[in-house]
Parts: C-alpha cells; structure tokens; sequence
C-alpha cells in the first residue's frame, strides 16, 4: 500500500426509471430546521481520537447526525420543489450555499469555535445535471467530522411537472468515524439509467483511506 494511496468503495445504484418561484416559504423554513440541526450536532460532546486512528460516534451524536443528515434532504427538496424543468445547477447551487449556510472558500479551514465540536462544521453542496436517456438533477450535501467528512447524494427526475427525488444514498448510523462516507465522495451517472458512487472512509492516523 502506497502512502496516500486512497482506496474507494464503488457502488452501483439502480434509479427507477431554472427559473425559482419567486419566493418559496416552505424552503425557507426547511433551511432554517437544516441550520438548526446542525448547530445540534456541533453542541453534541464526543470522545476524542482513540490513538488508534479512530473517533467513536456516541449515541447522542449518531441521534444528531441523522436528523441533520433528514434536515439537509427536507431543505434541498423543499427548494426543488420550487424550481421548474428548466433550473440552472449554478443557481441552485448558489441558493442551496446560502441558504445551508456553506461558509466562503476561505473560511473553510477556520479551526473551531470553543466548546464546538468538529462535527456538523463547514456544510458543502454540489448540484449538476447527467444520466441517459432520463436526464437527472444531482444534489450532493456534506459536512465536516472529526478526522474527515461526510457526504449524501440526492437525484431528481422532473415527472408530471414537478420534481421527483428517485435516489437519496448516505451512510447507516455509524459508531465511529469509519462508516462514513468521506474521504473522497464522486459519482456519474451511467448509460443504462443507473449512478456509479465512489467513496473512501475518514479515519485520523494517516492520509489512506479504505
């Protein structure tokens, strides 16, 4: 094994087969319980590096990181919920960071606050359109944890004139830092209407990743 060599886990995931509102409330509020979510996971007090590379996930954080991880899905399907066929990816995506409270470039090292744990900092998220012969609208959320990241992948079809989430893929509730889905996180979409996922799993000892 070479150092800094990642290992990633593929998987494969078989799918079924713009303008915004002018205002979209129901999106607002959406964020807003995403936002609130998230300031949960950071309160949240957790065991440190075990010395072996590891960080357990308590409980209580595992409760947090999964209604943080349903509040990101509710706030981007509330907001596609308000976009027509036609939505322009960068300015989802531009609608999404601001309101998800994804900080600037430049602020995304920024170490911390006291008391605040390294969980649920520095929200990110992606949106891009691909897949063949049904076209998909791409929504990928993650965040920072200890030693890593974390990350969940949505795709939308537009049906009966509206969108329809068909995937939303994420990590189990994991009891340490291993189970995320981190450490690298890219996909694409696949000729025969299915989605190639890639990812590594976080851990603090080194650069690798299995």
């Amino acid at each position: 094994m070479n150092k800094g060599l990642t290992f990633a886990t593929l998987v494969l995931c078989t799918i079924p087969s713009v303008t915004f509102a002018g205002t979209c409330p129901a999106a607002d509020t959406a964020a807003r319980a995403a936002i609130d979510a998230q300031h949960r996971v950071q309160q949240v007090r957790n065991p440190q590096d075990d010395g072996g590379g590891n960080v357990d996930v308590s409980p209580p954080l595992r409760d947090a990181l999964r209604a943080y991880k349903q509040a990101l899905v509710g706030a981007i399907d509330a907001r596609i919920a308000c976009s027509d066929e036609h939505v322009d990816p960068a300015a989802l995506k531009r609608t999404l960071a601001a309101a998800l409270g994804v900080p600037a470039q430049s602020a995304q090292s920024a170490a911390p606050k006291n008391g605040e744990s390294a969980f649920g900092r520095n929200p990110d998220v992606d949106v891009e359109r691909g897949g063949a012969p049904r076209p998909l609208l791409f929504v990928r959320a993650g965040f920072d944890i200890a030693c890593g990241d974390d990350n969940l992948l949505t795709a939308y079809a537009w049906e009966n004139g509206g969108w329809r989430r068909v995937l939303r893929w994420q990590a189990d509730d994991y009891k340490d830092i291993g189970g995320a889905y981190g450490g690298g996180f890219w996909f694409s979409a696949l000729p025969g209407g299915q989605v190639a996922v890639v990812h590594g799993t976080p851990w603090c000892s080194s650069r690798w990743s299995r």
